[in-house]
């Protein structure tokens, strides 16, 4: 009993580490925020066409087709990921949809 247990919780780390050295690249004109709740407020404007309220939200950005990402934190509406080279010191961290990226090999 307590080894089906142990296998039961180690499953799922095992499949989100895996998932986590997956390489991903990002998708063209997507929208990416330095905060969720940035996030929320450009996924509000752009679905209400709402020009105004776009211009008040700070930190997000239109994403460029084929940048390399990694997966930082993962959720079923939104997820946190690492821009850039994985060797570069310093890379932006970034929130976006699910959507956003692809894995590298795939167009």
């Amino acid at each position: 009993m307590r080894g089906l247990l142990l296998i039961a919780l180690v499953l799922p780390l095992l499949a989100v580490d895996a998932r986590a050295e997956d390489e991903y690249v990002t998708g063209k004109d997507k929208v990416m925020c330095t905060t969720q709740q940035s996030l929320r407020e450009a996924l509000k404007a752009i679905t209400e066409k709402n020009r105004e309220l776009m211009r008040t939200v700070q930190g997000c950005h239109y994403s460029i087709d084929g940048v390399r990402a990694e997966v930082v934190q993962d959720s079923v509406s939104m997820i946190k990921i690492r821009l850039g080279d994985p060797s570069e010191a310093t890379r932006a961290e970034l929130w976006t949809l699910p959507d956003s990226i692809r894995p590298l090999n795939r167009r």
